[in-house]
Order: C-alpha cells, then structure tokens, then sequence
C-alpha cells in the first residue's frame, strides 16, 4: 500500500511538472483585429512571469503566474479593478476578478468568463520556449 501511494505522489508531481514545462511559449488569441493582427498575445515564460501585448495599448501588461488544477493564473498589479474604467482600454482578457483565468487544454488556453471557460476568442500556442 505505501508503495501505491509512493507512486501515485511521484506520478502527480511528475504531471504537475511537464504541464507548467509544456505551458512555456507564446499564445495568441483566435480573434483577430485590424486584419491578421491578433487581439492579444500572451507569453508564458520559464520563470513565472508573463507579458501581455495588445494593439491598443503601449505598455507591456506583465507580471506572475502559475497552474492551479489545470488553470493558468496570471497575477498583475496592473489588473486591479480600480484601473479599469469604461473611459481607459480594458487590460485584463478574462472575467476573472483581478487575475486573469485560462483552462489549460492541450495548445489551447480557453478564458474565463461568466459562465464558466469559453472557447471564443480563446488563445492558441504559435511558440514554444525552451528552458
């Protein structure tokens, strides 16, 4: 018995382990605005941070993330709700309060929204980094 539980742990962590490996790269959105150019592009890289880029907005959105039961968090002090208002470009891409959401499904991140995770306008992996 303690060698069943001694493998299920190490099999878990294992998991845990090549899926933040295999999140590493650069993501762009389905949708596409002003042509081909991609509504966001969003890069994981290896030591937890993450930028966002987005045609209307100058600056780098940028800051940390992690996976949490097949769910990328991304952190920002730039997501607080207090910056966000119906008069300045919306910086965050998910429903999600203060952090943006994704489901981790294969090469595909689908965002958070209201009812849930939704495939519209969903982020695809065009790049992988490696470490």
């Amino acid at each position: 018995m303690k060698k069943l539980i001694l493998i299920l742990t190490i099999v878990v962590l294992f998991s845990c382990s090549i899926q933040k490996k295999n999140i590493i790269g650069q993501y762009n959105s389905s949708c596409a605005l002003y042509g081909n150019q991609a509504s966001i592009v969003l890069k994981v890289n290896s030591d937890s941070t993450f930028s966002y880029a987005r045609p209307y907005v100058e600056n780098l959105i940028t800051g940390n993330w992690k996976v949490v039961n097949r769910k990328l968090i991304l952190d920002s002090p730039e997501f607080s709700d207090s910056l966000n208002s119906d008069y300045l470009p919306k910086i965050k891409y998910t429903s999600a309060y203060n952090v943006d959401v994704y489901l981790v499904k294969n090469n595909k991140l689908l965002k958070a929204d209201e009812s849930g995770f939704t495939k519209e306008c969903h982020l695809v992996k065009v790049k992988s980094y490696s470490n």
